[in-house]
């Protein structure tokens, strides 16, 4: 079974049924994209199917770099942002970091391209966490 709720191969998703398959977490799904593009206006998005275990993801990407994969589940979101290290110290030496975010990034495994910070969104304080982390992917 595929981690995001759209798992047929054969059938690529439609942005139109995200707000059924979200549920009250499709706000915070449109509040990511109103993030991305202000900071990023060239931004643009599309499908990619990667792996079988992970089914249709929706990328959001600035020329050919990745900003953010976002795989839609039922009622949440997973978004996953790949830091480089000096965008992960930065983030760390942060004071305004919650502790529990924090905990979450020095978890993780650092790879030469960086660190995958996935993040579950369920909540607004949990979009909060993401939205914190989008203007470090810019530095």
């Amino acid at each position: 079974m595929a981690i995001s709720y759209f798992g047929d191969k054969e059938k690529q998703p439609e942005k139109s049924e995200l707000p059924d398959i979200l549920g009250t977490t499709f706000s915070l799904w449109e509040k990511t994209d109103e993030q991305l593009l202000t900071l990023c206006p060239e931004l643009t998005g599309y499908w990619k199917f990667p792996t079988k275990k992970a089914g249709w993801t929706w990328i959001d990407a600035q020329k050919k770099s990745v900003m953010l994969y976002r795989q839609p589940c039922e009622n949440h979101f997973r978004a996953t942002i790949v830091l480089g290290e000096a965008s992960v110290n930065a983030v760390l030496d942060s004071s305004e970091l919650s502790d529990t975010l924090k905990t979450k990034i020095e978890e993780t495994t650092a790879y030469a391209e960086g660190r995958s910070i996935l993040i579950e969104i369920h909540t607004e304080k949990d979009l909060d966490e993401l939205l914190y982390l989008l203007p470090y992917k810019l530095k």
